[in-house]
């Protein structure tokens, strides 16, 4: 299978995890040279560290700060790291997915980089993957659930267009960064120096759904994150993530989740 066409597949994980990882300057990986490597992995570069890889077959890629790069199951490569931080370099998350049938889904690609795609919606939801990984025996229902969470913009943030996103890349990052205030969409069109309509066409062409869909999905994220672990209540969450009417979140919140804001809560207790 083609990476590109997962999200329009009937799929689950059978199994993932994920790990922050700071690198030894000059040294090199080799636990995958002779024996293949076990799982599917992303990998997403945080620091100004490069990678090599070197595969079997005798192709070499470089990925730098800002990249992604989706590793499948069954390679032979080893990898050169240069330039590390000692202190926060990259993320991992390894992971196996099945179809429906329970058949373990295999990707036919070698290694793929997406250029410059780990922007601050990528790093939030990584981060809160990380955590949920952290504390999946206490909680595993919450760990896949980000797991899920995190694939879902993986696959659109590494999808995207460049001539659709950077016209309306300054826009896009405001966005991100105000995702809890109640900003009209002709604000960050402005950021852009396009006008409403232009704006929506090319964010509907990056993303696939519209400007307030997508800070709906920043908004609800945070949601269940502090149903879970603060005792506010949904009044009080309505107003900290950006919605004047509590009535119109738990509606919202129970359309995306499918459960309500209470018995999510109930389904999550601290």
């Amino acid at each position: 299978m083609k990476l590109d066409i997962l999200k329009n597949t009937n799929f689950h994980c059978s199994f993932f995890e994920c790990h922050k990882q700071a690198w030894t300057q000059n040294s090199e990986w080799i636990g995958y040279k002779h024996t293949p490597r076990p799982t599917n992995a992303f990998v997403m570069i945080h620091s100004d560290m490069k990678m090599e890889f070197r595969l079997k077959s005798g192709k070499s890629f470089v990925a730098r700060k800002g990249d992604v790069i989706f590793i499948p199951k069954d390679l032979y490569y080893t990898v050169s790291f240069f330039d590390t931080s000692n202190q926060f370099d990259s993320y991992t998350v390894n992971f196996l997915l099945s179809d429906e049938l329970c058949n373990e889904i295999v990707f036919d690609e070698e290694i793929q980089i997406f250029k410059s795609v780990f922007d601050k919606t990528l790093l939030f939801v990584a981060e809160e993957l990380f955590k949920a990984y952290l504390c999946r025996e206490n909680n595993r229902v919450k760990a896949m659930a980000q797991f899920y969470s995190f694939l879902d913009v993986v696959l659109l943030l590494t999808s995207y267009d460049a001539r659709y996103y950077y016209p309306i890349k300054k826009g896009i990052e405001r966005m991100i960064n105000e995702w809890n205030e109640n900003n009209k969409i002709e604000y960050y069109a402005r950021q852009c120096g396009v006008d409403k309509s232009y704006f929506y066409k090319l964010f509907k062409l990056w993303s696939g759904i519209s400007p307030n869909q997508y800070r709906n999905t920043l908004r609800m994220t945070a949601a269940k994150d502090l149903l879970m672990h603060t005792n506010l209540s949904v009044c009080e969450i309505a107003h900290k993530i950006g919605f004047d009417d509590p009535y119109y979140f738990s509606r919202l919140f129970k359309k995306e989740i499918g459960l309500s804001p209470v018995h999510y809560r109930k389904t999550n207790p601290l």
